[in-house]
């Protein structure tokens, strides 16, 4: 299993495809800090209550809510996140990879590590740039404590973990780190459950994205908002969450990309 894992780790992040992914992502943060965070420290907004400046916690990327490049990178990331390693396994089936590597050890160990890959390697893809972000608006704003009833940070009383926010606003944005990376690498993983079943790599790449829409679609048409996918990333929570359908998604990806992953992967002797 060691073996199968560091091979698998080692081909999912010496490749171009997963420096790209990470370069474009990093790309939106930055452009976000050039475009949004440096102008707001040159004064004050009018807007704003004069009083209480900009702070670290209105301004990086994932807690500015209502900015575009927020918007663009959650729903690029996961594009992005499956780029690197997503077509991975069925690259490795048309190209015969598989058959030469399952004779030098176990299918199992070999399904479980190209799954851990992609997950990790996805779920680096959607946290790097978050926290490249945050250390560039660290360097320019000051890291306030958030205030309740100003009108200028994104969450209110009602909002999953909001207490956290005002007290420890570093654990609540490393809690959506966490958050959004594992959704991140679940979604990514997708592409591997469905490479058994598609015969075209570009159709495997676009999968989980494809999921992800229809799912946010799907939720907010049907008024289950808190199960959106995006929604459930956002950090800013322009719907209210709620620690059962953020749980329940990741259960729900997690069984279900693995489920038919490392079922149908194994189950296939073909390739032995």
């Amino acid at each position: 299993m060691f073996r199968a894992l560091k091979l698998e780790l080692y081909r999912a992040f010496h490749n171009g495809l997963y420096y790209f992914a990470l370069t474009v992502a990093c790309g939106i943060g930055i452009l976000h800090f050039v475009m949004e965070v440096l102008p707001r420290t040159k004064g004050l907004n009018i807007g704003f209550n004069m009083d209480y400046p900009y702070s670290v916690f209105n301004s990086c990327l994932p807690l500015d809510f209502g900015s575009f490049h927020l918007d663009l990178f959650y729903y690029s990331v996961i594009l992005l996140a499956t780029l690197p390693y997503g077509m991975s396994y069925y690259t490795d089936m048309k190209q015969g990879y598989i058959k030469n590597i399952c004779i030098r050890m176990k299918k199992s160990s070999y399904l479980a590590a190209k799954y851990f890959a992609t997950f990790l390697s996805g779920a680096l893809v959607c946290a790097i740039p978050l926290l490249l972000n945050l250390a560039l608006t660290m360097a320019v704003l000051p890291s306030l404590i958030p205030q309740q009833g100003l009108g200028i940070f994104a969450l209110n009383g009602e909002c999953m973990a909001s207490k956290l926010f005002y007290t420890h606003p570093f654990v609540y944005f490393a809690l959506y780190l966490v958050i959004d990376a594992v959704m991140a690498g679940l979604l990514a993983c997708l592409a591997l459950a469905v490479s058994n079943l598609l015969h075209n790599k570009y159709i495997v790449l676009f999968v989980p994205f494809v999921i992800f829409f229809t799912l946010q679609t799907a939720a907010v048409y049907l008024e289950f908002q808190t199960w959106g996918p995006r929604n459930i990333m956002n950090p800013s929570q322009s719907v209210w969450e709620n620690k059962e359908s953020v749980l329940g998604m990741i259960t729900a990806l997690f069984v279900l990309g693995f489920g038919l992953f490392y079922g149908i992967g194994r189950g296939k002797k073909d390739e032995l």
